[in-house]
């Protein structure tokens, strides 16, 4: 991706900010979009796709933490948030706006622009193009030529022991011949003797300590037996004078070899650093020989149970927009489809087919990312796999997903709550109808896809398109949008009816303690409208079903959004003394509760709450009263 293509959004009051933003940003290379309020941010991210967002925290009506915290539920969950403020330069403020955020960085205005675009550089460094690393080159499909192959691995000069079995794969693969010299860290060194893509042994400074740890092993040798033999060991290879030594049967010599080959390549496979030289020449015949296919077993078992899921992520940081290729060996009945790790990962090779990138693959075949990652690595490190040489934009990926999530918000909706969504007022104005269609076009018309996007994206875009094409249509013609008018004000006088009724029906179980069945009758009431006295219904019947703190969180929520003056009944009142006794305030509770009785005195349920308080209470002045007082009024009403 190029800097061009990274697009900022930048959302802030001050006029004069937002001009030095675009300025700035603009220099630094990127692509930006300013917006002076929350609500109109907000309505943005739903219509465009941005990268990272600046966020002032002094905002009218939701400030800038509200906003940040509001755009994490939408598409924008993963990309990076800078919040800015001239006013509140507090340590204790920002540390906390940053938790709440998930914010990659803080700046107090004024800050150096140096230090913004150092942040950016620093967040997209992933994202950007850049040169391809050694190794790593090696998935993709432009290097499908043995000798290209080999050039590389004769290049490389330090590696993690973690990737050698690549550069042995890669060398087998490509039916080499001579010898790749290791040396560790702690200076052990070790020989890897190839011909002609086979491995025919292997030497290294624990080789014969490896070898008798096997034969120990396998009951070939006793501990007694090994210090006798090495008191005096014996000279030239150890495993035929064993076998001279009828310690060993002959017939074994050949498994036994390939188990050593095993255990000692087994020993380099770490997280240490190890320097490698590849010579390529001739090597000496031999009756040993270890197929790329008998070595499979080994890296299976090395890549699923040894090697970090992080070294394998930025193994493959570079290659994460560009889709894979399979190799045409590779079918569903593969052996090693057969594997452990790939038995985890079902219908894995249905998806591989698809040329897709790994995060869709991940996604689609609802696999765990550690486990999915292991078996991509398997993979490439056979050869079974490569990496297409045009990248697929991640942005194509993240867009798909976004315009999933909008497919699912605005399919059941009507025109006017659609362009509600988007923005526009209750009313749904012809002129923000107009600007808002004409913005939702500009960012999402399906003829403006990419090449690669996928056929299940471009059907995808066609449905949103079409839906909100058609909620335009009806909403810019008259006759259209007076009917549709006529048919909600129909649907929702009904849906009021029934709501009322479902509400009433809750009212009644509530009296009688049927909390449960109230709750249910109140959610659906809930779900049909929202007058408020259903939300009322639905607040009490929820306060009586349960006291978590998040619930009581919406509860609260909930009853600001009656207007004022629609405040002064009783069952208002009375759910926010049931609000109030929930979060631990019996005061404020009975405050509540007397306005209520005030205002309906024949309001039992409420007075059977202040009763429930009122006692509580005094059981507890009892428990709190003086010892002598409670004896001497004793003694007093005894005379």
């Amino acid at each position: 991706m190029k800097k061009s293509q990274i697009n900022i959004l930048v959302v802030d009051d001050d006029v004069s900010f937002r001009h030095a933003m675009i300025e700035a940003i603009q220099k630094f290379g990127y692509r930006v979009t300013t917006s002076a309020r929350a609500d109109e941010a907000l309505n943005l991210v739903k219509i465009k796709h941005f990268h990272a967002a600046i966020i002032d925290c002094m905002l009218p009506k939701m400030n800038g933490v509200e906003l940040a915290q509001e755009i994490r539920k939408t598409s924008f969950s993963q990309s990076p948030i800078i919040l800015t403020s001239g006013i509140f330069k507090d340590k204790t403020f920002m540390t906390e706006s940053l938790e709440k955020t998930q914010a990659v960085h803080f700046l107090a205005k004024p800050f150096h622009l140096t230090e913004l675009k150092n942040t950016f550089d620093e967040q997209f460094k992933e994202s950007l193009s850049r040169e391809n690393v050694s190794l790593h080159v090696l998935v993709t499909k432009s290097f499908t030529s043995q000798r290209e192959r080999i050039k590389v691995i004769e290049g490389l000069e330090k590696i993690k022991g973690f990737d050698l079995p690549f550069v042995i794969c890669v060398l087998l693969e490509a039916k080499s011949s001579g010898y790749l010299n290791i040396a560790t860290e702690t200076n052990k060194l070790f020989g890897v003797t190839v011909q002609q893509g086979k491995i025919t042994a292997v030497d290294g400074n624990d080789s014969e300590k490896n070898l008798i740890e096997l034969l120990k092993s396998k009951g070939h040798l006793t501990s007694e037996e090994v210090q006798q033999v090495m008191k005096a060991p014996p000279k030239g290879d150890l495993l035929t004078y064993f076998v001279e030594q009828q310690f060993i049967s002959p017939h074994l010599i050949t498994s036994l070899r390939k188990e050593q080959i095993l255990s000692d390549l087994n020993s380099l496979f770490n997280n240490e650093s190890i320097k490698i030289n590849f010579v390529a020449g001739r090597t000496k015949p031999s009756a040993l020989n270890m197929s790329l296919e008998e070595l499979t077993p080994l890296f299976h078992d090395v890549i699923e149970k040894n090697v970090p899921a992080h070294h394998i992520q930025s193994f493959y940081n570079e290659w994460l927009e560009n889709p894979i290729l399979t190799n045409s060996e590779l079918t569903e009945s593969s052996a090693i489809f057969q594997m452990s790790l790939f038995k985890k990962l079902p219908d894995l090779h249905h998806f591989l087919n698809e040329h897709l990138v790994m995060d869709e693959i991940c996604k689609r075949g609802s696999f765990e990312k550690n486990l999915f990652l292991k078996a991509i690595h398997l993979l490439s490190f056979l050869k079974l796999i490569s990496f297409d040489d045009v990248k697929k934009s991640k942005q194509v990926f993240e867009y798909g997903e976004r315009m999933q999530q909008l497919f699912q918000d605005i399919k059941i909706l009507n025109p006017f709550q659609i362009f509600n969504y988007f923005g526009a007022s209750k009313e749904g104005k012809e002129q923000e109808v107009e600007r808002i269609f004409k913005d939702f076009a500009k960012a999402n018309h399906p003829d403006l896809l990419d090449k690669t996007t996928s056929e299940e994206t471009k059907k995808i875009v066609t449905q949103v398109y079409s839906i909100v094409s058609q909620a335009y249509d009806v909403l810019i013609n008259e006759d259209k949008r007076t009917k549709l008018i006529n048919e909600i004000q129909q649907k929702d006088a009904k849906a009021q009816i029934q709501a009322e009724s479902l509400a009433e029906e809750a009212t009644l179980k509530l009296r009688n303690g049927k909390t449960v069945d109230a709750l249910s009758l109140a959610k659906k009431a809930f779900n049909l409208n929202q007058s408020k006295n259903i939300k009322i219904t639905y607040a009490w019947a929820t306060l009586k079903s349960t006291t978590d703190s998040q619930t009581l969180t919406e509860i609260n929520t909930l009853l600001e959004t009656i207007p004022h003056e629609e405040r002064r009944t009783a069952n208002y009142h009375f759910v926010q003394g049931l609000l109030k006794k929930a979060l631990g305030d019996p005061k404020g509770a009975l405050i509540q509760f007397d306005k209520a009785i005030a205002l309906d005195p024949n309001a039992l349920e409420v007075r059977r709450e202040k009763t429930l308080i009122s006692s509580s209470n005094q059981k507890l002045d009892l428990f709190k009263s003086d010892l002598s007082e409670l004896m001497g009024g004793l003694f007093k009403r005894n005379r």
